[in-house]
């Protein structure tokens, strides 16, 4: 299973929903945040950024639809994650938590992640 968070603010360009990284990223550079919410914010950036692989294939050109997800074995950086979801919904910046068996072609993996194009869905009649 593959787990994702996301924000209820829709991507454009990867036709998705806003990731939690970029909310996060987002809240940082507002200047909305008391300044032990923005270090405590900094520090776990930090340690995401040290420990997950930044996947260079999400630069590639025509990887723009790519989403990252977590393997749910991923605990440490899942927590990390949660704990930054928390903050943001304190901050009125709404995360679920999605979950699937199947997040798409997989262009990139490793122990705690995936990347993966989300197959397209058949138009109904």
């Amino acid at each position: 299973m593959f787990i994702r968070f996301e924000t209820y603010q829709k991507n454009d360009e990867a036709n998705s929903r806003l990731g939690v990284f970029q909310a996060a990223y987002e809240l940082r550079d507002t200047g909305k945040l008391e300044g032990h919410e923005l270090d405590w914010l900094r520090e776990s950036l930090g340690w995401l950024e040290r420990n997950l692989e930044l996947p260079k294939v999400l630069s590639n050109e025509g990887t723009q639809r790519a989403i990252s997800w977590f393997r749910s074995t991923a605990n440490e950086p899942i927590q990390k994650v949660r704990d930054m979801a928390a903050l943001l919904e304190v901050n009125d910046v709404h995360v679920r938590m999605v979950k699937t068996n199947d997040p798409g072609t997989v262009i990139y993996e490793d122990d705690w992640q995936v990347v993966a194009v989300p197959r397209k869905r058949k138009k109904r009649k």
